[in-house]
C-alpha cells in the first residue's frame, strides 16, 4: 500500500484505460476517476456512495466528448468496475480509507482527496 492514495488511484486507472492512448482525453480521466471513486469505497463501504454519482459523471464525459468510451478496455460501467474492484482487493486488501474526491486536471495530475478529519489531499501523476 502506498501511502499517497492519488498513486494508488492512478495505480486502478491503468486497469481500464487503453494503453494505446498516450494522452487520454479529460472526459474519458473524469469518467475513470468517478468509476475508480466508485468501485474503491464500495468495496470498503457498500452503502458509501451510489451509482447515480457516477452515471452522472458519465453522462457529462459523454456530452463532452462522444468516443470517450473508445479509450477504455471495455464500453460497459459495470465490467469496468468489476475490473477496479478486483484490482482494488488484489492489491490493496487492507486500505480501508474512504475517497471523498478526486479531480483531473489539464496537466495530467489528479488529485484525491481522502474522506477523514484531515481531509487529507493526495496527488498522482
Amino acid at each position: 500500500m502506498d501511502e499517497n492514495l492519488g498513486t494508488n488511484i492512478m495505480f486502478m486507472l491503468d486497469a481500464i484505460v487503453d494503453a494505446d492512448i498516450e494522452e487520454p482525453d479529460p472526459a474519458t480521466m473524469n469518467a475513470a476517476l468517478a468509476l475508480s471513486h466508485f468501485a474503491w469505497n464500495s468495496e470498503i463501504q457498500e452503502s458509501s456512495i451510489t451509482s447515480e454519482f457516477y452515471e452522472m459523471v458519465l453522462r457529462k464525459s459523454d456530452k463532452a466528448n462522444p468516443s470517450f468510451w473508445d479509450e477504455f478496455i471495455r464500453k460497459s460501467s459495470e465490467e469496468l468496475i468489476e475490473i477496479l474492484k478486483k484490482r482494488k482487493k488484489f492489491f490493496f486488501p487492507d486500505d480501508k480509507r474512504l475517497i471523498r474526491s478526486c479531480f483531473y486536471n489539464m496537466l495530467g495530475t489528479i488529485t484525491v482527496g481522502e474522506d477523514n478529519d484531515q481531509g487529507t489531499v493526495h496527488i498522482g501523476r
